[in-house]
Protein backbone atom coordinates (compact mmCIF):
# COMPACT_ATOMS: atom_id res chain seq x y z
CA UNK A 1 0.00 0.00 0.00
CA UNK A 2 2.97 1.85 0.36
CA UNK A 3 2.34 3.17 3.82
CA UNK A 4 5.33 5.75 4.90
CA UNK A 5 5.26 6.13 8.77
CA UNK A 6 7.53 5.06 11.88
CA UNK A 7 5.20 1.83 13.25
CA UNK A 8 5.98 0.21 16.53
CA UNK A 9 6.37 -2.96 14.56
CA UNK A 10 7.41 -4.10 11.05
CA UNK A 11 6.47 -7.48 9.94
CA UNK A 12 8.23 -9.59 7.31
CA UNK A 13 6.45 -12.27 5.05
CA UNK A 14 8.94 -12.83 2.68
CA UNK A 15 12.86 -12.13 2.15
CA UNK A 16 12.35 -11.05 -1.57
CA UNK A 17 10.70 -8.36 -3.04
CA UNK A 18 9.67 -7.24 -6.72
CA UNK A 19 12.06 -5.10 -8.45
CA UNK A 20 9.83 -3.94 -11.73
CA UNK A 21 10.97 -6.60 -13.52
CA UNK A 22 11.42 -9.77 -11.35
CA UNK A 23 11.38 -11.28 -7.65
CA UNK A 24 14.61 -10.49 -6.37
CA UNK A 25 16.07 -11.44 -2.85
CA UNK A 26 16.29 -8.43 -0.42
CA UNK A 27 19.49 -6.33 -0.21
CA UNK A 28 20.75 -5.76 3.02
CA UNK A 29 20.41 -1.86 2.19
CA UNK A 30 16.56 -2.79 1.25
CA UNK A 31 16.48 -4.83 4.51
CA UNK A 32 17.49 -2.12 6.06
CA UNK A 33 15.06 0.36 5.09
CA UNK A 34 12.34 -1.63 5.71
CA UNK A 35 13.15 -2.47 9.47
CA UNK A 36 13.65 0.95 9.94
CA UNK A 37 10.27 2.11 10.30
CA UNK A 38 10.19 0.34 13.28
CA UNK A 39 9.88 2.38 16.83
CA UNK A 40 7.74 6.17 17.01
CA UNK A 41 10.45 8.66 17.69
CA UNK A 42 9.35 9.71 21.05
CA UNK A 43 6.93 7.11 21.94
CA UNK A 44 8.96 3.57 22.25
CA UNK A 45 12.38 3.04 23.26
CA UNK A 46 12.87 0.43 21.04
CA UNK A 47 11.15 -0.96 17.75
CA UNK A 48 10.39 -4.39 16.86
CA UNK A 49 11.24 -6.36 13.48
CA UNK A 50 9.52 -9.88 12.68
CA UNK A 51 10.39 -12.37 9.96
CA UNK A 52 8.10 -14.80 9.13
CA UNK A 53 9.06 -18.16 9.03
CA UNK A 54 8.31 -20.30 6.12
CA UNK A 55 9.39 -23.55 4.68
CA UNK A 56 11.72 -21.72 2.48
CA UNK A 57 13.25 -19.38 3.91
CA UNK A 58 17.09 -19.18 4.06
CA UNK A 59 18.44 -18.13 7.90
CA UNK A 60 21.37 -18.21 6.42
CA UNK A 61 20.48 -15.16 3.98
CA UNK A 62 18.38 -13.27 7.14
CA UNK A 63 21.38 -13.95 9.88
CA UNK A 64 23.66 -11.82 6.27
CA UNK A 65 20.91 -8.96 6.18
CA UNK A 66 20.45 -8.39 9.76
CA UNK A 67 24.40 -8.80 10.45
CA UNK A 68 23.51 -4.65 9.50
CA UNK A 69 26.50 -5.24 6.84
CA UNK A 70 25.30 -2.62 4.01
CA UNK A 71 26.30 -3.21 0.00
CA UNK A 72 28.74 -0.34 -1.32
CA UNK A 73 27.08 2.20 -3.30
CA UNK A 74 27.23 1.84 -6.74
CA UNK A 75 25.79 4.45 -9.23
CA UNK A 76 22.93 3.63 -11.94
CA UNK A 77 23.18 6.90 -13.14
CA UNK A 78 23.12 7.19 -17.05
CA UNK A 79 22.80 9.80 -19.61
CA UNK A 80 19.47 9.57 -20.52
CA UNK A 81 18.11 11.67 -23.72
CA UNK A 82 16.44 13.68 -21.28
CA UNK A 83 19.06 14.44 -19.65
CA UNK A 84 21.11 15.00 -22.72
CA UNK A 85 19.16 17.68 -24.49
CA UNK A 86 18.32 19.45 -20.99
CA UNK A 87 22.44 19.61 -20.54
CA UNK A 88 23.39 20.56 -24.09
CA UNK A 89 20.46 23.28 -23.53
CA UNK A 90 21.89 25.28 -20.27
CA UNK A 91 25.52 24.30 -20.86
CA UNK A 92 26.33 23.69 -24.29
CA UNK A 93 27.88 20.34 -25.74
CA UNK A 94 31.59 21.07 -25.06
CA UNK A 95 30.84 21.72 -21.24
CA UNK A 96 27.78 19.51 -20.74
CA UNK A 97 29.85 16.86 -21.71
CA UNK A 98 32.53 17.81 -19.15
CA UNK A 99 30.11 17.63 -16.77
CA UNK A 100 29.50 13.54 -17.91
CA UNK A 101 33.24 13.17 -16.65
CA UNK A 102 32.49 14.59 -12.66
CA UNK A 103 29.67 12.37 -12.12
CA UNK A 104 30.06 9.72 -9.50
CA UNK A 105 29.76 7.50 -12.04
CA UNK A 106 32.24 8.37 -13.71
CA UNK A 107 34.09 8.76 -10.47
CA UNK A 108 33.71 4.67 -9.87
CA UNK A 109 34.53 4.05 -13.30
CA UNK A 110 37.59 5.40 -12.96
CA UNK A 111 38.29 3.38 -9.76
CA UNK A 112 37.64 0.10 -11.68
CA UNK A 113 40.26 1.23 -14.62
CA UNK A 114 42.84 2.02 -11.75
CA UNK A 115 42.48 -1.67 -11.01
CA UNK A 116 42.25 -2.84 -14.81
CA UNK A 117 45.54 -1.26 -15.42
CA UNK A 118 47.34 -2.21 -12.60
CA UNK A 119 46.25 -5.92 -13.85
CA UNK A 120 47.03 -5.08 -17.12
CA UNK A 121 50.44 -4.27 -15.74
CA UNK A 122 51.12 -7.07 -14.39
CA UNK A 123 49.78 -9.43 -17.09
CA UNK A 124 52.19 -7.73 -19.36
CA UNK A 125 54.97 -7.93 -17.30
CA UNK A 126 54.23 -12.05 -16.92
CA UNK A 127 54.11 -12.31 -20.84
CA UNK A 128 57.26 -10.68 -21.27
CA UNK A 129 59.08 -12.82 -18.60
CA UNK A 130 57.70 -15.75 -20.58
CA UNK A 131 58.02 -15.07 -24.38
CA UNK A 132 61.82 -15.93 -24.23
CA UNK A 133 60.92 -19.21 -23.30
CA UNK A 134 58.15 -19.49 -25.57
CA UNK A 135 59.77 -18.06 -28.48
CA UNK A 136 62.74 -20.96 -28.18
CA UNK A 137 59.95 -24.12 -27.76
CA UNK A 138 59.85 -24.47 -31.24
CA UNK A 139 63.29 -24.96 -33.76
CA UNK A 140 62.14 -23.94 -36.64
CA UNK A 141 61.30 -20.69 -36.13
CA UNK A 142 59.69 -18.09 -33.24
CA UNK A 143 57.27 -19.76 -31.64
CA UNK A 144 55.44 -16.06 -29.87
CA UNK A 145 55.52 -14.60 -33.18
CA UNK A 146 53.62 -17.23 -34.55
CA UNK A 147 50.82 -17.68 -32.10
CA UNK A 148 50.84 -13.61 -32.58
CA UNK A 149 49.54 -14.45 -35.65
CA UNK A 150 47.75 -16.77 -34.97
CA UNK A 151 45.61 -14.64 -32.90
CA UNK A 152 45.37 -11.76 -35.65
CA UNK A 153 44.19 -14.73 -38.36
CA UNK A 154 40.87 -14.55 -37.70
CA UNK A 155 37.68 -16.78 -37.89
CA UNK A 156 38.74 -20.17 -39.17
CA UNK A 157 36.84 -22.44 -41.51
CA UNK A 158 34.35 -24.85 -40.72
CA UNK A 159 36.39 -27.91 -42.00
CA UNK A 160 39.30 -26.19 -39.42
CA UNK A 161 36.71 -25.97 -36.87
CA UNK A 162 35.76 -29.35 -37.10
CA UNK A 163 39.37 -30.51 -36.39
CA UNK A 164 40.15 -28.39 -33.82
CA UNK A 165 37.35 -29.80 -31.93
CA UNK A 166 38.15 -33.30 -32.45
CA UNK A 167 41.89 -32.10 -31.72
CA UNK A 168 40.55 -30.56 -28.04
CA UNK A 169 38.57 -33.07 -27.34
CA UNK A 170 42.04 -35.55 -27.93
CA UNK A 171 43.33 -32.98 -25.23
CA UNK A 172 40.55 -33.88 -22.56
CA UNK A 173 41.01 -37.07 -22.21
CA UNK A 174 44.45 -37.33 -22.67
CA UNK A 175 44.96 -34.49 -19.86
CA UNK A 176 42.64 -36.78 -17.69
CA UNK A 177 45.03 -40.42 -18.11
CA UNK A 178 47.87 -38.06 -16.89
CA UNK A 179 46.31 -37.15 -13.71
CA UNK A 180 48.46 -37.94 -10.49
CA UNK A 181 47.79 -37.66 -6.79
CA UNK A 182 49.11 -34.38 -4.65
CA UNK A 183 48.53 -32.41 -7.65
CA UNK A 184 46.91 -29.29 -7.62
CA UNK A 185 45.20 -28.78 -11.16
CA UNK A 186 42.27 -26.29 -12.23
CA UNK A 187 39.03 -28.19 -13.54
CA UNK A 188 36.21 -26.24 -15.77
CA UNK A 189 32.86 -27.38 -14.58
CA UNK A 190 29.79 -26.03 -16.27
CA UNK A 191 31.39 -22.84 -17.13
CA UNK A 192 33.78 -21.91 -13.81
CA UNK A 193 37.41 -22.57 -12.97
CA UNK A 194 37.52 -25.22 -9.91
CA UNK A 195 41.14 -25.41 -8.59
CA UNK A 196 41.41 -29.16 -6.19
CA UNK A 197 44.16 -31.65 -5.26
CA UNK A 198 44.02 -34.53 -6.45
CA UNK A 199 43.81 -37.25 -3.64
CA UNK A 200 43.01 -40.19 -5.48
CA UNK A 201 41.55 -40.92 -9.15
CA UNK A 202 39.60 -43.98 -11.36
CA UNK A 203 39.29 -44.58 -14.74
CA UNK A 204 36.28 -42.63 -14.70
CA UNK A 205 36.31 -39.99 -11.52
CA UNK A 206 38.62 -37.95 -9.23
CA UNK A 207 38.83 -37.62 -5.22
CA UNK A 208 39.76 -33.75 -4.27
CA UNK A 209 39.58 -31.43 -1.92
CA UNK A 210 39.14 -27.90 -3.29
CA UNK A 211 39.82 -24.20 -2.79
CA UNK A 212 37.32 -24.15 0.08
CA UNK A 213 38.18 -27.77 1.92
CA UNK A 214 35.23 -29.36 0.56
CA UNK A 215 36.18 -33.19 -0.38
CA UNK A 216 34.35 -34.77 -2.91
CA UNK A 217 34.46 -36.38 -6.48
CA UNK A 218 34.58 -35.28 -9.82
CA UNK A 219 33.41 -36.95 -12.79
CA UNK A 220 34.83 -37.39 -16.47
CA UNK A 221 31.52 -36.36 -17.85
CA UNK A 222 31.95 -33.40 -16.19
CA UNK A 223 34.72 -31.41 -17.17
CA UNK A 224 34.87 -29.48 -20.65
CA UNK A 225 38.53 -28.26 -20.82
CA UNK A 226 41.67 -30.48 -20.23
CA UNK A 227 42.61 -30.41 -16.34
CA UNK A 228 45.52 -28.11 -16.23
CA UNK A 229 48.34 -29.00 -13.65
CA UNK A 230 49.58 -26.36 -11.30
CA UNK A 231 51.70 -27.95 -8.76
CA UNK A 232 52.12 -30.58 -6.13
CA UNK A 233 51.09 -30.26 -2.94
CA UNK A 234 52.62 -31.70 0.39
CA UNK A 235 49.57 -33.57 2.38
CA UNK A 236 49.48 -33.52 5.89
CA UNK A 237 51.03 -36.66 7.43
CA UNK A 238 49.24 -39.12 9.51
CA UNK A 239 45.47 -37.15 9.35
CA UNK A 240 43.08 -37.91 7.64
CA UNK A 241 41.66 -35.67 4.83
CA UNK A 242 38.45 -36.30 6.13
CA UNK A 243 39.03 -34.41 9.27
CA UNK A 244 38.36 -30.38 9.27
CA UNK A 245 42.07 -29.55 10.23
CA UNK A 246 43.63 -31.86 7.84
CA UNK A 247 41.07 -30.16 5.15
CA UNK A 248 41.80 -26.38 6.30
CA UNK A 249 45.81 -27.09 5.82
CA UNK A 250 45.26 -28.36 1.79
CA UNK A 251 43.07 -25.55 1.45
CA UNK A 252 45.43 -23.12 2.47
CA UNK A 253 48.02 -24.20 0.32
CA UNK A 254 45.62 -24.62 -2.54
CA UNK A 255 44.92 -20.61 -1.93
CA UNK A 256 48.55 -19.77 -1.87
CA UNK A 257 49.15 -21.38 -5.20
CA UNK A 258 46.65 -19.71 -7.12
CA UNK A 259 45.23 -16.68 -5.88
CA UNK A 260 47.06 -14.63 -8.23
CA UNK A 261 46.08 -16.67 -10.61
CA UNK A 262 42.38 -16.08 -9.41
CA UNK A 263 43.35 -12.30 -9.71
CA UNK A 264 44.65 -12.02 -13.06
CA UNK A 265 42.32 -14.68 -14.41
CA UNK A 266 45.14 -16.85 -15.21
CA UNK A 267 42.96 -19.84 -16.07
CA UNK A 268 39.71 -18.58 -17.99
CA UNK A 269 40.86 -20.25 -20.83
CA UNK A 270 39.56 -23.13 -19.85
CA UNK A 271 35.81 -21.93 -19.78
CA UNK A 272 36.70 -20.15 -23.41
CA UNK A 273 35.12 -22.08 -26.86
CA UNK A 274 37.40 -24.83 -28.03
CA UNK A 275 37.60 -23.41 -31.65
CA UNK A 276 40.15 -20.54 -30.42
CA UNK A 277 42.42 -22.86 -31.45
CA UNK A 278 40.84 -23.31 -35.08
CA UNK A 279 43.24 -21.53 -37.39
CA UNK A 280 42.55 -19.55 -40.62
CA UNK A 281 45.11 -20.07 -42.89
CA UNK A 282 46.18 -16.70 -44.30
CA UNK A 283 49.29 -16.24 -46.54
CA UNK A 284 51.28 -14.97 -43.16
CA UNK A 285 50.35 -18.01 -41.21
CA UNK A 286 51.23 -20.20 -44.08
CA UNK A 287 54.40 -18.79 -44.86
CA UNK A 288 55.73 -19.61 -41.25
CA UNK A 289 58.22 -22.28 -40.39
CA UNK A 290 56.39 -23.14 -37.18
CA UNK A 291 53.25 -23.69 -39.20
CA UNK A 292 54.49 -26.90 -40.18
CA UNK A 293 56.33 -27.96 -37.55
CA UNK A 294 54.75 -31.36 -37.21
CA UNK A 295 55.14 -30.94 -33.25
CA UNK A 296 53.01 -28.31 -33.81
CA UNK A 297 50.26 -29.35 -31.24
CA UNK A 298 52.22 -29.94 -28.41
CA UNK A 299 53.55 -26.97 -28.64
CA UNK A 300 49.86 -25.75 -28.41
CA UNK A 301 49.69 -27.52 -25.46
CA UNK A 302 52.75 -26.45 -23.90
CA UNK A 303 51.87 -22.75 -24.50
CA UNK A 304 48.33 -23.23 -23.38
CA UNK A 305 49.25 -20.23 -20.08
CA UNK A 306 50.98 -17.86 -22.22
CA UNK A 307 47.89 -17.86 -24.74
CA UNK A 308 45.72 -17.36 -21.79
CA UNK A 309 47.75 -14.72 -20.44
CA UNK A 310 47.60 -12.91 -24.29
CA UNK A 311 43.82 -13.31 -24.51
CA UNK A 312 43.37 -11.85 -20.90
CA UNK A 313 45.68 -8.93 -21.71
CA UNK A 314 43.36 -7.90 -24.45
CA UNK A 315 40.40 -8.68 -22.81
CA UNK A 316 41.32 -6.06 -20.22
CA UNK A 317 42.22 -3.90 -22.88
CA UNK A 318 38.91 -3.78 -24.11
CA UNK A 319 37.68 -3.36 -20.72
CA UNK A 320 40.24 -0.28 -19.92
CA UNK A 321 38.82 1.26 -23.25
CA UNK A 322 35.48 1.13 -22.73
CA UNK A 323 35.69 2.14 -18.71
CA UNK A 324 37.78 5.47 -19.52
CA UNK A 325 35.41 8.10 -20.47
CA UNK A 326 32.83 5.72 -20.57
CA UNK A 327 29.70 8.33 -19.33
CA UNK A 328 30.48 11.15 -21.99
CA UNK A 329 31.10 8.32 -24.22
CA UNK A 330 27.29 7.17 -23.10
CA UNK A 331 26.01 11.04 -23.74
CA UNK A 332 27.87 11.25 -27.15
CA UNK A 333 26.00 8.07 -28.16
CA UNK A 334 22.54 9.28 -26.95
CA UNK A 335 23.79 12.70 -28.56
CA UNK A 336 24.28 11.20 -31.90
CA UNK A 337 20.77 9.18 -31.89
CA UNK A 338 19.28 12.49 -31.37
CA UNK A 339 20.93 13.78 -34.41
CA UNK A 340 20.17 11.38 -36.19
CA UNK A 341 16.55 12.08 -35.12
CA UNK A 342 16.96 15.57 -35.27
CA UNK A 343 16.42 16.58 -31.44
CA UNK A 344 19.69 17.98 -31.84
CA UNK A 345 21.40 20.06 -35.01
CA UNK A 346 24.97 20.55 -35.26
CA UNK A 347 26.26 23.87 -36.43
CA UNK A 348 29.25 24.82 -38.55
CA UNK A 349 31.58 26.96 -36.13
CA UNK A 350 31.55 29.51 -39.40
CA UNK A 351 27.92 30.13 -39.82
CA UNK A 352 26.32 32.67 -37.40
CA UNK A 353 23.96 31.84 -35.05
CA UNK A 354 21.05 34.87 -34.82
CA UNK A 355 20.66 34.52 -31.10
CA UNK A 356 22.84 33.61 -28.51
CA UNK A 357 20.77 30.55 -26.67
CA UNK A 358 20.93 27.09 -27.62
CA UNK A 359 17.59 26.87 -29.35
CA UNK A 360 18.31 26.58 -33.50
CA UNK A 361 16.70 28.41 -35.94
CA UNK A 362 15.11 27.36 -39.21
CA UNK A 363 18.65 28.48 -40.59
CA UNK A 364 20.44 26.22 -38.22
CA UNK A 365 17.81 23.08 -39.07
CA UNK A 366 19.37 22.95 -42.36
CA UNK A 367 22.65 21.06 -41.84
CA UNK A 368 22.80 17.74 -40.94
CA UNK A 369 23.79 16.42 -37.34
CA UNK A 370 27.47 15.97 -37.09
CA UNK A 371 29.24 15.77 -33.33
CA UNK A 372 32.75 16.07 -32.14
CA UNK A 373 33.51 17.41 -35.99
CA UNK A 374 36.30 20.16 -36.16
CA UNK A 375 34.40 21.98 -38.12
CA UNK A 376 31.50 21.86 -35.96
CA UNK A 377 31.71 24.11 -32.48
CA UNK A 378 27.58 24.28 -31.35
CA UNK A 379 25.13 21.60 -30.88
CA UNK A 380 21.30 22.89 -31.04
CA UNK A 381 18.25 22.25 -30.19
CA UNK A 382 15.93 20.88 -32.86
CA UNK A 383 12.55 19.78 -33.11
CA UNK A 384 10.77 17.68 -30.32
CA UNK A 385 13.52 18.91 -28.17
CA UNK A 386 11.38 21.10 -26.05
CA UNK A 387 8.74 17.84 -25.22
CA UNK A 388 11.63 15.48 -24.84
CA UNK A 389 12.87 18.23 -22.30
CA UNK A 390 9.87 18.12 -20.11
CA UNK A 391 9.57 14.20 -19.92
CA UNK A 392 11.05 12.27 -17.35
CA UNK A 393 9.84 8.82 -18.14
CA UNK A 394 12.70 5.67 -19.13
CA UNK A 395 11.21 5.64 -22.58
CA UNK A 396 10.94 9.39 -22.92
CA UNK A 397 12.14 9.32 -26.28
CA UNK A 398 9.70 6.84 -27.66
CA UNK A 399 7.30 8.73 -26.33
CA UNK A 400 7.97 11.98 -27.48
CA UNK A 401 8.59 9.81 -31.20
CA UNK A 402 4.80 8.19 -30.82
CA UNK A 403 3.60 11.86 -29.85
CA UNK A 404 4.03 13.59 -33.60
CA UNK A 405 2.01 10.99 -35.26
CA UNK A 406 -1.41 11.58 -36.02
CA UNK A 407 -2.99 7.84 -34.70
CA UNK A 408 -2.10 9.22 -31.45
CA UNK A 409 -3.24 12.74 -31.78
CA UNK A 410 -6.86 11.19 -33.35
CA UNK A 411 -6.93 9.20 -29.64
CA UNK A 412 -10.00 9.74 -28.03
CA UNK A 413 -8.78 11.36 -23.79
CA UNK A 414 -9.70 7.97 -22.66
CA UNK A 415 -7.34 6.07 -25.01
CA UNK A 416 -4.72 8.55 -24.57
CA UNK A 417 -4.71 7.20 -21.03
CA UNK A 418 -4.27 3.86 -22.05
CA UNK A 419 -1.68 4.82 -24.27
CA UNK A 420 0.19 6.54 -22.18
CA UNK A 421 0.01 3.66 -19.72
CA UNK A 422 1.99 1.62 -22.14
CA UNK A 423 5.62 3.72 -21.09
CA UNK A 424 4.67 2.87 -17.18
CA UNK A 425 7.12 -0.21 -17.45
CA UNK A 426 5.23 -2.12 -15.27
CA UNK A 427 5.12 -5.49 -16.36
CA UNK A 428 3.12 -7.12 -13.54
CA UNK A 429 -0.28 -5.19 -14.40
CA UNK A 430 -3.17 -7.45 -15.38
CA UNK A 431 -3.32 -7.76 -19.22
CA UNK A 432 -6.51 -7.02 -20.93
CA UNK A 433 -6.33 -8.05 -25.20
CA UNK A 434 -6.24 -4.55 -27.04
CA UNK A 435 -9.34 -4.97 -29.12
CA UNK A 436 -10.09 -0.89 -29.57
CA UNK A 437 -9.42 -0.31 -33.40
CA UNK A 438 -8.23 3.11 -33.12
CA UNK A 439 -5.56 1.82 -30.44
CA UNK A 440 -4.77 -1.10 -32.69
CA UNK A 441 -3.91 1.27 -35.31
CA UNK A 442 -1.86 3.63 -32.57
CA UNK A 443 0.11 0.52 -31.15
CA UNK A 444 1.40 -0.61 -34.95
CA UNK A 445 3.23 3.44 -35.16
CA UNK A 446 4.27 2.72 -31.51
CA UNK A 447 6.28 -0.37 -32.27
CA UNK A 448 7.29 1.09 -35.89
CA UNK A 449 9.33 4.38 -33.61
CA UNK A 450 10.08 1.29 -31.05
CA UNK A 451 12.19 -0.78 -33.50
CA UNK A 452 13.80 2.15 -35.54
CA UNK A 453 15.25 3.29 -32.27
CA UNK A 454 16.66 -0.03 -31.57
CA UNK A 455 18.64 -0.05 -34.64
CA UNK A 456 19.42 2.69 -33.90
CA UNK A 457 20.45 2.86 -30.55
CA UNK A 458 22.08 -0.74 -31.74
CA UNK A 459 24.49 1.41 -34.59
CA UNK A 460 25.65 3.21 -31.51
CA UNK A 461 26.22 0.22 -28.84
CA UNK A 462 23.78 1.59 -26.07
CA UNK A 463 20.34 0.54 -25.31
CA UNK A 464 18.14 3.28 -23.43
CA UNK A 465 14.99 2.17 -24.75
CA UNK A 466 13.26 -0.63 -23.29
CA UNK A 467 10.23 -2.28 -25.44
CA UNK A 468 6.76 -1.08 -24.27
CA UNK A 469 4.22 -2.68 -22.42
CA UNK A 470 0.75 -3.41 -24.06
CA UNK A 471 -0.58 -5.02 -21.45
CA UNK A 472 -2.62 -2.12 -19.37
CA UNK A 473 -3.33 -0.10 -23.01
CA UNK A 474 -6.36 -1.45 -22.89
CA UNK A 475 -6.73 -1.86 -19.17
CA UNK A 476 -6.77 1.66 -18.48
CA UNK A 477 -8.27 2.76 -21.12
CA UNK A 478 -11.50 0.78 -20.11
CA UNK A 479 -10.99 2.72 -16.30
CA UNK A 480 -10.90 5.86 -17.69
CA UNK A 481 -14.35 5.30 -19.90
CA UNK A 482 -15.76 4.36 -16.50
CA UNK A 483 -15.42 0.24 -16.26
CA UNK A 484 -16.01 -0.61 -12.72
CA UNK A 485 -12.51 -1.49 -11.01
CA UNK A 486 -14.46 -4.96 -9.81
CA UNK A 487 -14.70 -5.66 -13.77
CA UNK A 488 -11.17 -4.30 -14.68
CA UNK A 489 -9.38 -6.63 -11.94
CA UNK A 490 -11.54 -9.66 -12.88
CA UNK A 491 -11.17 -9.29 -16.54
CA UNK A 492 -7.43 -8.51 -16.26
CA UNK A 493 -6.14 -10.87 -13.28
CA UNK A 494 -4.32 -7.62 -11.50
CA UNK A 495 -4.06 -6.52 -8.05
CA UNK A 496 -5.39 -3.77 -6.33
CA UNK A 497 -2.20 -2.66 -4.76
CA UNK A 498 -0.46 -2.98 -8.27
CA UNK A 499 -3.62 -1.21 -10.09
CA UNK A 500 -3.57 2.00 -7.85
CA UNK A 501 0.01 1.94 -7.69
CA UNK A 502 0.19 2.04 -12.00
CA UNK A 503 -2.64 4.60 -11.83
CA UNK A 504 -0.75 6.96 -9.57
CA UNK A 505 2.42 6.62 -12.30
CA UNK A 506 0.03 7.41 -15.18
CA UNK A 507 -1.34 10.17 -13.43
CA UNK A 508 1.83 11.24 -12.78
CA UNK A 509 2.99 11.23 -16.77
CA UNK A 510 0.09 12.83 -17.92
CA UNK A 511 0.98 15.91 -15.67
CA UNK A 512 4.45 16.45 -17.31
CA UNK A 513 2.54 16.37 -20.64
CA UNK A 514 0.38 18.94 -19.22
CA UNK A 515 3.36 20.94 -18.40
CA UNK A 516 5.42 20.41 -21.85
CA UNK A 517 2.70 20.17 -23.92
CA UNK A 518 1.37 23.90 -23.32
CA UNK A 519 -0.97 25.21 -25.87
CA UNK A 520 -1.17 22.00 -27.58
CA UNK A 521 -3.38 19.03 -28.43
CA UNK A 522 -0.91 17.38 -26.14
CA UNK A 523 -1.64 19.36 -22.83
CA UNK A 524 -5.65 19.66 -23.84
CA UNK A 525 -5.89 15.86 -23.97
CA UNK A 526 -3.82 15.53 -21.13
CA UNK A 527 -6.04 17.46 -19.05
CA UNK A 528 -8.66 15.72 -20.37
CA UNK A 529 -7.38 11.94 -19.27
CA UNK A 530 -6.06 13.21 -15.78
CA UNK A 531 -10.08 14.10 -15.23
CA UNK A 532 -11.31 10.48 -16.60
CA UNK A 533 -8.17 8.30 -14.15
CA UNK A 534 -8.55 10.41 -11.38
CA UNK A 535 -11.91 8.82 -10.42
CA UNK A 536 -11.40 9.06 -6.51
CA UNK A 537 -10.39 12.15 -4.83
CA UNK A 538 -7.09 10.77 -3.19
CA UNK A 539 -5.75 8.83 -5.92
Amino acid sequence: LGIDLPVRTVVLEELYKWNGEVFKDLSGTEYTQLIGRTGRRGKDVKGNAIVLARPHTDVNQLAVLSSGQLEPLNSAFFPSYNTVVNLVANYGYPKARLIMGTSFAQYQQNAQLGEIQGKISRISAKIAQLRPQISEICKHGDLAEYLALRARSGRASKSARKRAKAAYRREIDASWRELENSTLYAFAIDGEIHYGVVLSHQAHRARIIDLYGDLFWINFQQISAPVRKIDAIDLPHGISPKQNSAREIISQQIYARVSERIDLGQDLDLVGSWDRFAVRETPEIMQHPVHHCVNLAQHLHDCAEYLALCARLDTLRAAADAADDSVAKSFDAAAHVLGKIGVLQAMPEFATADSADTFATQKHLQHRPKYLDEDYAQVYLGMNARLLRGIHNENDLLLSLCLSESEISALSPAQFAGFCAAFLGDKRIGKIPLTDAALRKAWKRVEANYWYLHDLEAEHAISLTTEPNISSVQLFTAWAAGESLGKILRSSGAEVGDFIGSARRLLDLLGQLVRVGENSWIALRSEEAISLVRRWDWL
